[in-house]
Parts: C-alpha cells; sequence; structure tokens
C-alpha cells in the first residue's frame, strides 16, 4: 500500500506541475506576403499542383526511374536513417518527464564475525525493493521544454526527409531529361554528319572534273568535321546523364534503353502554381523551418528554467531478511523517501551564457524561416516568369525551324538550277541543324522549368501531417 501511495503521490506531482514553463510563447513570425504581379495574377491558380509525383512525371520509363531512386538514392537514406535518430532522441527526452521505477532483488551468504560474541558465523541476507532515483519534479518547466524541443527537431528532420525525396524526384526527373534531350542531339548531330559526308562525296567528284574549286572542297571537309565533333560532343553528354541517373538511383546497372524519339510535351505535365498561403503550407523545408524555431523557442524555456531551484526524489519500498522464508513479513520492510533541492548560486556566468546563446539561436531561427519563405517565393515567381519566357521561346523557335526548313530546301533546288551560289546552300543547311538544335534545348528547358515548378512548390509527394 505505502508503495502504491507513493507511486500515486508521484504520479500525481508529476501532473500538477507540468502546467508551468517559462518559455515564451510562441508566435509564428509574420512575414509579408508578395505583391509581384506574376505570384498573383490569373496564373496563380488554387487547385495546385498534383498530389503525387506519378500525375506530375507521367511517363513510365521516367517513373520507373524516380521509384528506384526513391528507394536505393544514398543521400535519401542518410535523411531517412536521420529521422530515426531524431526520433530516437525525442524518446529520450520524452522519457525523463516520468519517474523511472526500478526494481532490485539480492542475496548474500557469507561468513562474519560477530562484534558481541566474536565468534564467525555463516549468515545470509534477502532482499527485494523498488525505487526511483533522482526524478526532477519539472516544477519550471526545463525537462518539459528538453523533451518539446527534442519533438520539433524530430518533426524537421521528417520535414528534411521529405524536402530530400522531392528533390530527388526533381533530379532524376532532369537527369532523364538531359539524357533524353542529349539523345536526340546526338541523333541531329548524326544526321548532320551523314549530310556533310554525302555532300563531301559529291564535292569531290566535282572537283575532281573541276566543276567545284578548292575552296568549295576545303569549306566541305571542314563542315563533316565540325559535324563529327559536335556528334562526339552530343554522345559524351549523353553518356554523361546516363551516369548521373545511375548515381541518383544507386547502382551502374544499364538503366536505359537506346531511345532518341522526340520528347512529348505531355511527358512531364504543366503544374499551376498555388496561391501564396498555400505555398507556406506545402513546403517541407518551410515547414522544417518553422520546427527549428519551435525548438528554438522551448529551448530558451529550458534555459530560463536552469535558474531556478531544481528538486530531485529519490526512494524505494522493500524487504531485507536474514531468512527468505520471512522475507515478506511485516517486521522486514524497509523505505526510504530522499527529496533533494539543487539551488544554483554561483555559475560563474555560465547560466545567462546559456540563455543568451538560446536567444542568439532563436533569433537566428527567426531569420533561417524568414530567409526559406521569401527563397520560396522567389523561386515560384522564377519559374513562372522562365516558364512563359520559354514557351514564347519554343513557339518562336518552331516559326524559324519550318522557315529553315524549307529556306534550306529552295537554295539546295536553286543551286541546282545554277541560280544560286553553294555558299547559299552551305549557309541554309548551317541555319537549318542549328535551329533544329536550338528547338531541342528549348523543348527540354521548358520541360525542365516544369520540374522545377514542381520542386518549388513543394512537390507532390504526400506527407505526414506534422
Amino acid at each position: 500500500m505505502k508503495l502504491q501511495a507513493l507511486t500515486t503521490g508521484l504520479l500525481a506531482a508529476t501532473t500538477f506541475i507540468s502546467g508551468c514553463s517559462l518559455a515564451p510563447a510562441y508566435e509564428k513570425p509574420a512575414v509579408a506576403q508578395p505583391v509581384n504581379a506574376v505570384l498573383n495574377s490569373d496564373a496563380v491558380a488554387a487547385n495546385g499542383s498534383p498530389k503525387n509525383w506519378q500525375q506530375q512525371f507521367t511517363d513510365p520509363a521516367l517513373q520507373a526511374l524516380i521509384e528506384k531512386a526513391l528507394a536505393h538514392n544514398h543521400d535519401l537514406r542518410v535523411a531517412v536513417l536521420r529521422v530515426e535518430e531524431a526520433r530516437g532522441l525525442y524518446r529520450i527526452e520524452r522519457a525523463d518527464r516520468l519517474p523511472a521505477v526500478q526494481a532490485n532483488a539480492n542475496f548474500n551468504r557469507g561468513r562474519n564475525l560477530d562484534p558481541v560474541t566474536g565468534v564467525s558465523a555463516v549468515t545470509e541476507s534477502t532482499g527485494v525493493n523498488v525505487g526511483i532515483s533522482a526524478f526532477e519534479l519539472d516544477f519550471f518547466g526545463r525537462v518539459r521544454n528538453l523533451s518539446a524541443a527534442a519533438l520539433a527537431n524530430y518533426l524537421a528532420t521528417e520535414e528534411a526527409a521529405d524536402s530530400a525525396r522531392i528533390t530527388i524526384v526533381a533530379e532524376v526527373a532532369n537527369a532523364w531529361l538531359a539524357e533524353r534531350s542529349a539523345s536526340q542531339q546526338a541523333r541531329l548531330a548524326q544526321q548532320t554528319l551523314d549530310s556533310r559526308e554525302a555532300t563531301l562525296v559529291i564535292t569531290e567528284a566535282r572537283y575532281q572534273r573541276g566543276l567545284s574549286s578548292n575552296m568549295e572542297l576545303q569549306t566541305d571537309i571542314s563542315l563533316t568535321e565540325s559535324a563529327r565533333a559536335e556528334l562526339s560532343v552530343r554522345q559524351q553528354q549523353r553518356q554523361q546523364a546516363q551516369h548521373a541517373l545511375q548515381l541518383l538511383t544507386g547502382g551502374f546497372d544499364n538503366l536505359l534503353t537506346e531511345d532518341d524519339t522526340p520528347l512529348a510535351d505531355n511527358v512531364i505535365a504543366a503544374v499551376a502554381a498555388d496561391a501564396p498561403s498555400q505555398l507556406l503550407e506545402r513546403r517541407p523545408d518551410i515547414r522544417q523551418a518553422e520546427q527549428l524555431l519551435r525548438a528554438a523557442n522551448a529551448n530558451i524555456g529550458a534555459a530560463r528554467a536552469a535558474f531556478f531551484p531544481q528538486v530531485t526524489l529519490t526512494g524505494q519500498y522493500g524487504y531485507l531478511s536474514n531468512d527468505a522464508a520471512d522475507l515478506f513479513e511485516h517486521q522486514t520492510r524497509q523505505w526510504a523517501f530522499t527529496p533533494q533541492l539543487h539551488v544554483p548560486i554561483f555559475q560563474g556566468g555560465r547560466l545567462r551564457a546559456n540563455l543568451d546563446v538560446a536567444h542568439t539561436r532563436n533569433h537566428i531561427a527567426v531569420a533561417q524561416y524568414e530567409h526559406t519563405i521569401q527563397q520560396a517565393f522567389r523561386e515560384v515567381a522564377d519559374s513562372l516568369v522562365s516558364g512563359r519566357s520559354l514557351h514564347e521561346q519554343q513557339q518562336a523557335l518552331q516559326r524559324v525551324a519550318a522557315a529553315d526548313d524549307e529556306r534550306a530546301n529552295l537554295a539546295r533546288v536553286r543551286y541546282e538550277r545554277g541560280i544560286s551560289t553553294y555558299s547559299e546552300v552551305l549557309e541554309s543547311e548551317r541555319s537549318r541543324f542549328a535551329s533544329a538544335s536550338q528547338l531541342l534545348e528549348i523543348n527540354r528547358q521548358l520541360l525542365s522549368n516544369r520540374v522545377e515548378l514542381y520542386r518549388a512548390l513543394g512537390g507532390g509527394i504526400a506527407t505526414h501531417d506534422s
């Protein structure tokens, strides 16, 4: 009964004192919402981005790569392990808010000298007890604030892991786009080289018959070798993009099949931007910064509580008997109750310095939170502006490519009929291949811009409810 009363009393005291805290009331910093015309235009739709990356990245080959990266990426694995570490640290801090109860049992047998009779004899003793050791009565919220800080740090690591997932998805998508674009550029470079070599054969034959000049021959040789060098560059870019994909997916097996077909516009869905308030709720890095701010705020409370007296309790209840048969008799009971009061008197300025450090770290967390939000708005605005500009460039380059293609065909016909010079043919061919290459590049940039907007808006991976 005494043990039950002691335990009940400790739990009641713990519940009673848990409401006291010296941490400042947490208030989310007010950050000015952007008045940028891009973010507040009609393009900023309230429906937001897709809820998962599968809706955003629709190509089956790309989806397979993303799934592999999410399962095997080394950076993401580290982020997940850090979540597990933070969860364990939080559980340790949370355990300090409750008394640690331990049970002990001992048996002792030995020959001892009786101080009265002077005769040695074999004696035995058996004991059992339960107790608590140095349990802190958290009158001023020190332990509770440390626990709150650990919880906030744990939630921050979860947000960091979510941010890492979004980054991995975006990086895989960009690497895949780079590989596909390099493959298409290599195909165009091969076509250019084939055309140059065919033209060179004709020019050499004409030169042998005296129908072409040495200048024309050397020009064709130069253009042919330039096309060969361009093909080598594009092949190198494709291989490097494949290496990037291998690193992101955590393996070195062959991930891609030969595919140089043009990239369809719908392989990556267009993303509708959210309203600014929704951006604050979605981006994991913003939620991470807020959790770190909560942790810094709680640490101020713990630093303040260190200035006040600290009360700890140690107690035990049990039985000790020389005869195991009589162990649980009334007369063999033992108990001890030892409250201790620790009052900080002189610490050489340590406590004040700890509090100053806690305040400084809180100010740092506020500044980082504000910077993270401002950076998020900038990234979204930049992506929207870039997307609009790239779309206009794409339309213009489509018209340029069509015109250059028609111009090259006309120049060839005019040259064969003796109306125009060979230099006009070469110039029109250069323009045709250059505009085709530029169009391929702008198509990649436009799709990559959708990836960046997906990342800037916080992605579409479903996260936990903080």
